[in-house]
C-alpha cells in the first residue's frame, strides 16, 4: 500500500492517546470492533 511501518506505528501511537482522553471516541471503536466480530462472511 505505499505506507511506512513508522507512520503506522505513529497513528496507532495516536489514536491510543486520543482513545485514553475521549470517551466518545474509544465508544466508537468499541462498537466498529464489535460489529466486526460479529459479521458473517
Amino acid at each position: 500500500m505505499g505506507i511506512d511501518y513508522s507512520t503506522v506505528s505513529q497513528g496507532k501511537k495516536r489514536l491510543r492517546e486520543k482513545l485514553k482522553n475521549d470517551n466518545h471516541i474509544a465508544q466508537i471503536i468499541k462498537r466498529v470492533e464489535v460489529d466486526l466480530s460479529t459479521m458473517k462472511i
